[in-house]
């Protein structure tokens, strides 16, 4: 049972700071303690206002690497994380590293443009759909 509950709890929404802010500001009085909170919620609304939503220069090299990489892989063939980099490096005259290779091969997997499937120990990726 306290499992369940405890699950319950973290399904819900956690408490922001300007929502605490609130709570705080609708439990006190009038007062210096009132304005300086009163401050700080307004500052913590203009950080959040600030905020890009755009990519990160990571995140567009990211995306051109992803497209090389299905470039590299052939239709129907299987391929490792080592197979890949090391077709990536040679194809593209780069030196990405494995872990680069792995972290955005799961990318790939999760957005469904490439297949994983396990071969004894080994993680065999492959292109969907040609």
């Amino acid at each position: 049972m306290a499992a369940i509950a405890r699950k319950e709890i973290t399904m819900e929404k956690k408490m922001t700071y300007v929502q605490a802010i609130d709570v705080a500001l609708n439990a006190i009085p009038e007062g210096e303690a009132h304005e300086r909170l009163t401050a700080l919620k307004e500052s913590l609304n203009k950080r959040n206002s600030r905020k890009s939503t755009s990519m990160t220069k990571t995140q567009k090299e990211n995306m051109v690497i992803k497209e090389n990489l299905l470039g590299v892989m052939a239709a129907g063939a299987e391929y490792t994380a080592t197979d890949l980099t090391k077709a990536f490096n040679q194809a593209y005259d780069n030196e990405i590293t494995i872990q680069r290779v792995s972290a955005l091969l799961k990318q790939m997997v999760e957005s469904g443009v490439v297949t994983k499937a396990m071969n004894g120990k080994r993680a065999m990726f492959a292109k969907v759909g040609e």
